[in-house]
């Protein structure tokens, strides 16, 4: 041993302690990764159905990573017993702590639903590494030539501690003080609304975000009108269209002293409803609640608040040093108005006047002219993930947002609930179900609409299905219907339109009002 090497890397005088330790982690590797392995294996059916991405590579990994472990663990004893153990200290453990980091990190990539079958493969595949490295440590002296490779290893530990330290460090202060940017989907409500609706007094493609921070006239202003019916919904509640071409907006102007009220929050799903229509909508007294209801991602997002403790730690939405960082970006694009938004949004000394935005933002009259929002290989992933909810086995994923409709109309009480259906882009354009569905055989592409449907009219909930409306579109030049922005998963101007004579229409078979003659 060199005068330059690290005592922590030193052989210890305990050194039978040490490799009984060593020995004993290696063989829990080799057992733990071969239960994973003859797992898989045994449900391997099952697996090609949950984990269709991975197969077969996913079971051939699991099952190599438990051979290398048995094979480390057989080198690790014959070592011993021949008397070739020549090195210890305590590098393999800070390898342990790296390896474990790293193959979290590797989680915060994946979409979450097969995070319990790509967690056993990431941890194997660092449980086989790290049990390598043990067997092949220990038979080599360390070298004063090395120095540099046992540095970028203490750098490597550090790192890991780090993340690890400061992930659990925004956990504690979170559970003592509720700040909104540390909000996630197992956070308070309250938490998450306030980070995701739009900040009070900003311009949303020029029109002024009400104190509540919602799309609209400020709350007293709505009740001073004779009638008053209040649409609850995400980021299609919100719009990515100015103000005055929304659906709530144009479906307002089809009566006479009616106010639709546009209660929308980004990132929100049915959990977030019933917090919005509780606190922000009953105090206002309308005659009617409508839910504006997107089934592309409402019915994943109505398990928000049910993650187990294995989601808080793997779902990459859940990690905090990984979304603390994008939020306060995103809060400084915010501020000084660089980020990737339409430029009628961006804060201007001069409030931009309909005409201005319209000049600004062509493709508001004509689709043909828009720039896509996502890269063609984004938007294609973001719909093959949403897609999923179309396919059988997804069935009793589909019992979370009836329960939380159920639970929508006991906080409504007395007043009259109806629900627009809103569908993703891809049950309405073939081409792109195609792409979207590609994974997942047997898929039933209108699923979502007759299992929510069929529950409304059980329970007796007007409601309107915007599927067939958009399906009636007549396609462009082109060859699609363009309802939605290019790429994007919102409804242009055509697509509001629709949503807007939809929703004119319930409200008027709900009784509400008549419409303007």
């Amino acid at each position: 041993m060199t005068e330059g090497d690290s005592r922590l890397d030193r052989p210890l005088e305990t050194s039978t302690l040490q490799r009984s330790l060593l020995v004993g982690w290696v063989a829990l590797a080799c057992l733990a990764s071969g239960a994973v392995a003859a797992n898989a294996w045994t449900g391997r059916d099952w697996l090609e159905k949950k984990w269709a991405a991975r197969m077969p590579w996913g079971l051939v990994a699991l099952t190599l990573c438990a051979a290398a472990s048995c094979v480390a663990g057989l080198a690790l004893v014959r070592a011993w017993r021949s008397g070739a153990w020549r090195n210890a200290g305590f590098a393999p453990w800070r390898w342990l702590v790296v390896l474990g980091c790293a193959a979290w990190a590797c989680m915060w990539t994946l979409e979450p639903p097969t995070h319990a079958y790509d967690a056993q493969l990431a941890f194997c595949v660092a449980a086989a590494l790290w049990s390598l490295a043990v067997a092949v440590h220990v038979r080599r002296p360390p070298r004063p030539t090395m120095r540099w490779l046992r540095t970028l290893d203490w750098l490597a530990f550090q790192l890991a501690a780090c993340v690890v330290a400061i992930e659990s460090t925004l956990r504690v202060v979170r559970a003592e003080v509720p700040l909104s940017i540390l909000a996630t989907s197992g956070n308070s409500v309250d938490a998450w609304l306030d980070f995701h609706r739009r900040p009070p007094g900003t311009r949303h493609f020029g029109f002024q975000v009400n104190s509540q921070g919602y799309v609209d006239v400020e709350p007293a202003e709505a009740k001073r009108r004779e009638h008053l019916v209040a649409c609850i919904g995400d980021s299609f509640s919100v719009g990515i269209v100015p103000h005055h071409v929304h659906y709530t907006t144009v479906a307002e102007r089809e009566f006479e002293s009616l106010e639709v009220y546009n209660v929308g929050v980004v990132s929100s799903g049915p959990r977030e409803y019933v917090h919005m229509l509780e606190h922000d909508v009953l105090p206002l007294a309308p005659e009617l609640i409508v839910i504006a209801l997107f089934l592309g991602n409402d019915v994943d997002d109505s398990t928000r608040g049910l993650t187990t403790a294995r989601g808080r730690w793997l779902d990459r939405d859940e990690i905090l040093v990984l979304q603390v960082p994008k939020r306060l970006w995103r809060l400084r694009e915010e501020r000084e108005g660089t980020g990737v938004v339409h430029a009628a949004e961006r804060p201007t000394a001069k409030v931009p006047t309909i005409e201005l935005i319209e000049q600004r933002m062509p493709w508001l009259r004509d689709p043909l002219r828009e720039k896509p929002t996502f890269t063609s290989e984004r938007f294609d992933a973001i719909e093959r993930q949403r897609a999923r909810i179309c396919s059988p086995d997804q069935r009793a994923l589909h019992e979370h947002v009836l329960a939380r409709l159920e639970n929508l109309r006991r906080v409504a009480g007395d007043v009259p609930l109806a629900v627009l259906l809103i569908p993703d882009e891809f049950q309405v354009e073939d081409a792109l179900w195609e792409r979207a569905s590609r994974e997942y055989p047997g898929a039933d592409r209108e699923q979502p609409q007759r299992i929510v449907g069929e529950w409304l009219e059980a329970h007796g909930v007007p409601y309107v299905d915007l599927l067939p409306r958009l399906r009636a579109v007549e396609p462009l030049p082109d060859g699609s219907r363009h309802v939605y922005h290019l790429r994007d998963t919102h409804f242009n101007v055509r697509g509001n339109a629709l949503a807007a004579k939809a929703l004119a229409e319930l409200i008027e078979r709900c009784g509400v009002a008549k419409r303007a003659q």
